[in-house]
């Protein structure tokens, strides 16, 4: 008589070691809501650092752009000798610019100074120099700039050159005033505003001052093809004018925004 095979009984330890109904986690039974954990990923998304903006002031305002405009029509008679007048109006136009960053500079300083009545020193007064031998030099870059974005080459070449040395006079010159290149983090912040990487940009009255003038070049643009056959549509006058307007503009709209916000 063979011997049957014993059935085997399947029990539930409930042994110390082995987890009770109430320790399991709900989360991952089937039909219990997720839980919603704290972390949250934006957290991790890296932040800007904010870069340090001068305080608003009434002084820092270009009038000399608006003054540079009247002249540049009044005076030189842009609408009639184009090139002339560019050449002509180039050394008043430097000497505004550099008296304007003397009085940039004092601003600043004395900003960060108790407001204390301070004139720039020797050093600063190099700084200076520096500042505007850079702002020419670095009208190269921007003069090709102007190229590849369509500015006319040939004849109207020596045009596109000067607008090119006021754009960079406009931008790059008192931006240098506010960041200095020999400040230790000078690298990272040029890096950033030159690629437009500005928090709240429209609080910082330099920044937006370069910015304006860019806005106000690239709009210029937009009288030159009308068929209206008047003389101040040649090239560049259009946006020489607007680059000015522009600087002063954006300077403004940052002043009264820091002023009533």
């Amino acid at each position: 008589m063979s011997a049957t095979p014993k059935k085997v009984k399947k029990t539930v330890s409930f042994s110390r070691n082995s987890p009770s109904l109430s320790d399991r986690n709900p989360s991952t039974e089937p039909g219990s809501p997720v839980r919603e954990s704290g972390f949250d990923l934006a957290d991790d998304e890296p932040q800007l650092r904010e870069l340090p903006k001068p305080s608003p002031a009434f002084v820092l305002l270009p009038f000399h752009s608006l003054v540079v405009v009247y002249a540049l029509y009044f005076h030189y008679d842009i609408s009639s000798k184009v090139i002339s007048a560019l050449r002509s109006s180039a050394l008043a136009v430097l000497t505004l610019q550099f008296g304007f960053g003397l009085m940039t500079l004092a601003t600043l300083k004395n900003k960060k100074k108790a407001r204390k009545l301070r004139s720039p020193n020797g050093g600063e007064l190099m700084y200076l120099v520096i500042s505007s031998i850079i702002s020419g030099f670095a009208a190269v870059p921007i003069f090709v700039i102007l190229l590849v974005f369509g500015a006319p080459i040939g004849s109207l070449t020596e045009e596109t050159a000067f607008l090119a040395l006021h754009l960079s006079f406009l931008t790059i010159f008192p931006l240098l005033l506010a960041y200095k290149f020999t400040d230790s983090d000078a690298g990272d912040t040029w890096i950033r505003l030159l690629t437009f990487q500005v928090p709240a940009f429209y609080k910082n009255q330099v920044y937006l001052q370069a910015m304006g003038a860019l806005v106000g070049c690239w709009l210029g643009v937009i009288p030159i093809p009308l068929d209206w056959d008047r003389d101040w549509q040649q090239w560049p006058i259009t946006l020489l004018t607007g680059a000015y307007v522009g600087s002063f503009a954006g300077s403004l709209i940052s002043y009264l925004h820091n002023i009533f916000e």
